[in-house]
C-alpha cells in the first residue's frame, strides 16, 4: 500500500518515564490536522517555539531535576512537573517559553500541558506559566478544588462546583456545561466532567467520539489527546474516543475521505516498513482487565494504577512509554510521548 503524501500531514511519534522516569525521547512534529487554527501565536519568534522547532529536546523529560520526596507528578507534552511533599513544584525537560519554571512558593496540585503548566495553591487560587498565548496563562480568579491542564486551554473545578474554561479554543470548547461537578479533565480539544452521583458529560471536539460518554457511574477520570477514560465503581477501566494505536510507528500521517478516499492512517515503523491502517472510534480501546485505582491518558497511550500499586500500560509504545517498570507506585500520569509514576 503506498502512502499518498499529498493527502496526509505531520503526525506524532511517541516513550515512558518515571519519578520512576526512563526512556528517551526526541522532540517530534505533532498532528495539526484538527487542531484549532488559534494556536498558531501570530509572532514568527515564537513560533519557533511550538511543535517540531524546539530547541531543547525532551530528553530531559525521563529524569526528575530534583531530590524529592515527591507526592504526585504531571507528565506534559514534552516537560514534567512534580509536587514535593513540602509543596514546592519543580519542573524538568524541555523549557521552551519557560514551561519548567515553576513559581516560588507552596501548591496542593499541579498539571502539566503542551506549552504551560497551573498549579492550585494552598489558598485555593490558580497560577500557570509557560507559554503566554492566547490567554492560557490567565486563570480565572476565585477558589477552586481542582485544575486540568489540555493542550491549549485548560479547565477547573471552582469551590462550589462550577467548571471554568479558559485559553485557546473554539467557543464549544471553552463553553462548559452548567451544573455542579467534582472533577473535571481536559484533552487537545473536549473535557469531561464527573457529577456527584458518578456519571459523566464531555464537550468539545467529537470528531474521535471523544464526546460520546459511556452511560454509567464512574469514580475517576482522564483526558488526553482525543480520547479519555474512567475508573468504573467496581475498579475496571473504560475509555472512548481515539483509540489507543498499539502498532509501533516512528511517525504517523492522516489521511480523510477526500484525499485518501477512506479514513486511515499510515506510519513509518522501526524496521523501515510503511503500513496503513483505518482507525475508528467504534473499535474499543482495549484496556486491561483488573481492578484499578486510577488512570492516566497520554497521546496514544494509557496507564492504570492498580489496587495492589502495580502499573499497566496499553496502546502506542514507540519510545516504551507503555513499558512500565515493576514495583508499587502511589500515582501516576501519562504525558504526550512519556508516562511518569510516584
Amino acid at each position: 500500500m503506498r502512502l499518498r503524501t499529498a493527502a496526509c500531514g505531520l503526525g506524532t511519534a511517541l516513550l515512558l518515564v518515571a519519578t520512576a522516569c526512563s526512556g528517551d525521547q526526541p522532540s517530534e512534529p505533532e498532528d495539526r490536522r484538527h487542531a484549532p487554527a488559534e494556536v498558531e501565536p501570530p509572532d514568527p519568534a515564537e513560533a519557533d517555539k511550538i511543535g517540531v522547532g524546539d530547541a531543547e529536546t525532551s530528553a530531559g523529560t525521563v529524569a526528575p531535576a530534583g531530590d524529592g520526596p515527591f507526592a504526585t507528578v504531571a507528565a506534559g507534552r514534552e516537560h514534567t512537573c512534580a509536587l514535593r511533599t513540602d509543596g514546592v513544584v519543580e519542573c524538568w525537560g524541555s523549557n521552551s517559553s519557560g514551561r519548567s519554571d515553576a513559581p516560588a512558593g507552596s501548591f496542593i496540585s499541579v498539571s502539566a500541558g503542551r506549552h504551560h503548566s497551573c498549579g492550585l495553591r494552598p489558598d485555593a487560587s490558580l497560577e500557570c506559566w509557560g507559554l503566554d498565548y492566547g490567554g492560557r496563562l490567565d486563570p480565572p480568579s476565585g477558589e477552586f478544588v481542582q485544575v486540568s491542564v489540555g493542550d491549549v486551554h485548560s479547565c477547573a473545578v471552582r469551590i462550589d462546583g462550577d467548571i471554568q474554561c479558559w485559553g485557546v479554543g473554539k467557543p464549544v470548547v471553552l463553553l462548559p456545561p452548567g451544573g455542579h461537578f467534582t472533577a473535571v479533565a481536559t484533552g487537545s480539544g473536549h473535557a469531561c466532567v464527573l457529577r456527584d452521583n458518578g456519571t459523566v458529560r464531555c464537550w468539545g471536539d467529537n470528531h474521535r467520539g471523544q464526546t460520546d460518554t459511556p452511560e454509567g457511574r464512574f469514580v475517576s477520570l482522564s483526558a488526553a489527546g482525543d480520547h479519555s477514560c474512567g475508573v468504573r465503581p467496581d475498579g475496571a477501566v473504560e475509555c472512548w474516543g481515539r483509540p489507543l494505536s498499539g502498532r509501533s510507528f516512528l511517525s504517523v500521517w492522516e489521511g480523510d475521505e477526500t484525499a485518501c478516499d477512506l479514513r486511515h492512517e499510515c506510519g513509518l515503523q522501526p524496521d523501515g516498513d510503511a503500513a496503513c491502517q483505518r482507525p475508528s472510534h467504534e473499535s474499543g480501546q482495549d484496556p486491561p482487565a483488573g481492578v484499578f485505582d486510577a488512570v492516566a491518558t497520554g497521546g496514544r497511550h494509557a496507564c492504570a494504577l492498580g489496587a495492589d500499586g502495580s502499573l499497566e500500560c496499553w496502546g502506542a509504545n514507540y519510545w516504551g512509554q507503555a513499558d512500565a517498570p515493576g514495583g508499587r507506585f502511589v500515582s501516576v500520569s501519562a504525558g504526550w510521548n512519556h508516562t511518569c509514576g510516584v
